[in-house]
């Protein structure tokens, strides 16, 4: 009796990773073949690997063979399992040789032809991805896959047929990606405004502009994502990975950006549904998403994403299995603070019921409104400086700068990331004046929340400035980019104008 053993993943969904075992057994017995523990049917797969082992010059056993993937409960139907089976059989077989080029960290993906060719699929790319993320540190694919994925430290093998796989003539492939020029135009902003475009593209922090229509507040979100710093490594074959899973197949590495409409549902913002899809908020991770107009959203839309904004991800659940999509977003927003937009404006009169201005108060100052670091009103005619290409150039630079420091303190989390006792850890006090302000910051806020959300924009300000530790101007600027308190205490101006009727 002979057996092998080799480690293999599954996509299930074609989102969620999963490590499986493949077990051989070749025993005496009638001339049987037979693969379990797919939950379904096998039989076509069954005869396409014996058929490819015969093309490539492998005696078939003329016994009992027996071929089982662990756990058994889930179904592995995908054809890019051909291939790990085949190379399991051949281990159990004793292809001389094979058992010193393979180790435990080695994994093998494709679909196999009646004549032993390695086929790919579309879907091929992402499990390969997925697989170096599960910590294989060899992928053996198609030779037109591997030329698709990004260079890492993981060796990506091409292989035309399974004979070179037995011939040990595999060759190592990889695409080198290079960062692509960003070109901008002159533009003018207000210096406040450019500033929290600054902090929220280097600490990635989340960003709301209220204020009247006309004001520029959509022009300066998108320009957020000119802004952003450029992907490292490990974001840039995220970037991909996530790209590949949710079918947009972007392969260059870029940031994405997405804008969805107001009209989008839950299931559209945060993913769902039967077979589960990624929704906008998933497509946009490591990039911007860009929400104008918030007020117009359905409330449960903008209350879906909480959770997202805290822990950078979504859970499903799927059968009763939990599942996790990634939503490491940055958050642009824009709103106005009314149906006519000139509520507490200093421009127009606003003609709005004071219902309405407080189905926008509850909207823009609640539970969400405190998971958005950087908050402040537009006005329009605030004025405006002219930015060349040098300064953008400078700007850049200085928002490269210390994004380097934050990844060198944090690992890989950006401030706008740090929760619980990372908010302790990483954003330390520089004397006591910094601690009378905080703790002054900490009895005035409303929840616990907002100062920390200060307290991490205070830790970006500082990393701008390269300070070591946050100072006390930094927590005084950083409690500036609220809202005023007395925003939506205001009375709408129509009402003031109204003079009382005389009596008769």
């Amino acid at each position: 009796m002979k057996t092998a053993r080799l480690s293999a993943i599954y996509l299930e969904e074609n989102l969620f990773a999963e490590r499986i075992r493949i077990e051989a057994i070749i025993r005496p017995g009638l001339p049987v073949f037979r693969i379990t523990g797919t939950n379904g049917r096998s039989r076509d797969r069954e005869e396409r690997i014996r058929t490819a082992l015969l093309a490539s010059g492998i005696q078939f056993p003329y016994c009992t063979v027996l071929v089982n993937l662990s756990p058994a409960d889930r179904v592995k139907d995908s054809a890019l399992l051909d291939l790990p089976i085949a190379v399991c059989l051949m281990l159990a077989i004793g292809v001389s040789g094979l058992r010193k080029r393979i180790d435990r960290q080695t994994l093998f993906l494709g679909e196999l032809s009646l004549t032993g060719e390695i086929c790919d699929l579309p879907e091929l790319a992402a499990w390969a991805l997925c697989g170096a993320d599960a910590g294989f540190s060899r992928v053996f694919l198609p030779l037109s896959t591997g030329t698709r994925l990004p260079v890492s430290s993981v060796g990506w093998i091409g292989v035309r047929h399974l004979s070179d796989i037995i011939e040990g003539q595999a060759e190592q492939v990889g695409l080198i990606l290079e960062t692509l020029p960003r070109s901008l135009s002159p533009f003018e902003i207000p210096d406040r405004i450019l500033r929290m475009l600054i902090l929220a593209a280097a600490g990635k922090h989340g960003l709301l502009f209220v204020g009247p229509p006309g004001s520029g507040k959509s022009v300066a979100a998108r320009l957020l994502y000119e802004l952003l710093p450029d992907p490292d490594a490990v974001e840039r074959r995220r970037i991909i990975k996530n790209g590949l899973l949710f079918r947009d197949m972007d392969l260059t590495g870029t940031r994405p950006l997405r804008q969805p409409h107001h009209s989008i549902t839950v299931t559209g913002m945060v993913g769902g549904g039967t077979p589960l899809r990624a929704g906008e908020a998933n497509r946009a991770s490591d990039g911007l998403l860009l929400l104008d107009e918030l007020s117009e959203y359905d409330r449960q839309v903008i209350e879906a994403l909480r959770e997202p904004l805290e822990s950078h991800e979504i859970s499903h659940n799927r059968g009763g299995r939990p599942g996790r999509l990634p939503a490491r977003f940055w958050l642009a927003a824009t709103a106005n603070p009314c149906p006519c937009g000139y509520f507490n404006s200093k421009g127009r009169v606003c003609h709005c019921s004071r219902i309405h201005t407080d189905k926008r108060k509850q909207l823009l100052s609640g539970p969400f409104a405190d998971r958005i670091d950087l908050q402040t009103v537009y006005e329009k005619g605030m004025p405006a400086v002219l930015r060349t290409a040098d300064d953008l150039i400078d700007i850049r630079r200085k928002i490269h700068r210390a994004v380097e420091i934050q990844r060198a303190r944090n690992g890989s989390a950006y401030n706008g990331e740090l929760v619980g006792l990372g908010v302790d850890d990483f954003c330390t006090l520089a004397d006591e004046r910094a601690d009378r302000v905080w703790l002054e910051i900490r009895e005035n806020t409303i929840s616990r929340r907002r100062s920390a959300g200060i307290r991490r924009l205070a830790r970006t300000i500082a990393d701008l400035d390269e300070a070591s530790c946050i100072r006390a101007e930094d927590l005084l600027e950083a409690r500036s980019y609220s809202l005023p308190e007395n925003f939506w205490e205001a009375p709408p101006p129509l009402a003031a104008r109204l003079k009382p009727r005389r009596r008769a």
